[in-house]
């Protein structure tokens, strides 16, 4: 409720604003509190998203659809999208440990997971920090990890961040709602993997996952 409300808000109190007072505002001055009802807007749709995706996994109403795709292309689109918010500026190194590059999975729950790793490793690191994305790609496996050297996680928190709603104690000054790990968890074990975490608080994070790939067509 929180996630919501604080959102909901800047949104009633900026319109309210706006609403009072509609004449004093123009040009820049006007822009910026537009910006900010629409920036709190975004927030409120991606969480509403998050706990929607969270509650189909874990009702088990998820259905994968396998399709051959180039993982490294799907790596560079959500890059590019995410370089417009919190992946700014950042240096993000991409390494591949095998020349094979198509995947056969469901390209949108793996693009997901890459988006929520990237996601937390932006937000919990800052430049000059490097964000390294590793994987490999066989007939029988999909590897990825993402690695952050960011505020890491206090050791006695790295067994309840996989839970909803649930972050490290030392995050109390980042905003941020607690499902994206959650998230990234259920798809993998619903996609019969396995997900580690290693972290370290001050030098940072690293989240790896192994995913099985079958070939059914």
């Amino acid at each position: 409720s929180h996630g919501f409300r604080t959102p909901l808000t800047s949104i009633n109190s900026t319109a309210e604003l706006l609403l009072q007072y509609a004449e004093r505002f123009k040009g820049e001055d006007l822009k910026k509190r537009v910006r900010r009802i629409y920036s709190s807007a975004q927030k409120m749709d991606s969480l509403i998203q998050d706990v929607l995706t969270l509650g189909k996994l874990e009702s088990n109403n998820t259905s994968f659809d396998n399709q051959e795709f180039s993982f490294s292309e799907s790596i560079q689109g959500l890059i590019k999208v995410l370089r417009l918010t919190i992946l700014k500026d950042r240096e993000i190194v991409v390494q591949s440990e095998t020349e094979m590059d198509r995947l056969y999975l469901d390209q949108n729950m793996i693009e997901l997971i890459l988006r929520n790793l990237l996601e937390n490793a932006g937000k919990y690191s800052s430049v000059p920090d490097k964000i390294i994305l590793n994987y490999s790609v066989s007939e029988t496996e999909f590897k990825l990890s993402c690695q952050d050297f960011g505020i890491g996680i206090p050791e006695e928190d790295c067994d309840i961040v996989f839970e909803s709603f649930v972050r490290g104690t030392n995050t109390q000054d980042i905003k941020g709602t607690g499902l994206g790990l959650p998230i990234v968890k259920k798809l993998v074990e619903r996609m019969s993997g396995d997900i580690t975490l290693e972290s370290k608080v001050g030098y940072g994070t690293s989240v790896s996952i192994i995913l099985p790939v079958n070939r059914n067509n």
